[in-house]
């Protein structure tokens, strides 16, 4: 949802409407008994995650909330990654970049993941969000609060293998971190 929606409702520029009752020509019956003629109707019904080139046994989405590490890896097949698997208030292209430095430094070795048990505590503890948030909703499955959701990027991203002696000498002096 684009974060100019707010200020498009506040304009004037779109109406927010009822749910449709039913359609008569081009009459829209809404199910607060108004009536409105329309010349476009946009359905905006949400999707479901399809991932038909994956096979359902090495990752299955229809489990709704895709319960992955980050919102980027499952446990089982930590060297499968996924991007873009959230819905946030405003631009998710920032998050997206932030996922894929992240997904860059795990394939290097400049960040390593946590033992499976915290990844999955970290999975759950999301989930339990997102049902105490929203109530179980399958709408909102994917559903991230931005500024949460890259504090824990850039905390899963920190996460870094001990370096070697030549490593802490070397890298200083190149002007890495």
């Amino acid at each position: 949802m684009s974060s100019e929606l707010y200020d498009l409702v506040g304009h004037g520029d779109l109406t927010v409407a009822p749910d449709v009752e039913c359609f008569d020509g081009d009459v829209v019956q809404f199910v607060d008994g108004t009536r409105a003629h329309v010349d476009v109707l946009v359905l905006a019904t949400g999707y479901r995650v399809s991932l038909p080139f994956l096979d359902p046994a090495v990752y299955d989405p229809a489990v709704g909330a895709m319960p992955l590490y980050q919102r980027v890896l499952t446990p089982e097949r930590p060297g499968l990654f996924f991007v873009g698997f959230f819905q946030a208030v405003g631009s998710g292209i920032p998050l997206m970049e932030l996922q894929a430095e992240w997904i860059g430094d795990l394939i290097t070795g400049a960040s390593v993941l946590p033992p499976e048990p915290v990844m999955r505590r970290w999975i759950d503890d999301d989930l339990a969000v997102l049902a105490s948030r929203y109530g179980g909703s399958e709408r909102h499955s994917m559903q991230v609060d931005f500024w949460r959701y890259r504090r824990a990027l850039l905390e899963a991203g920190a996460l870094r293998p001990h370096p070697s002696l030549r490593e802490r000498l070397t890298r200083p002096l190149l002007g890495l971190r």
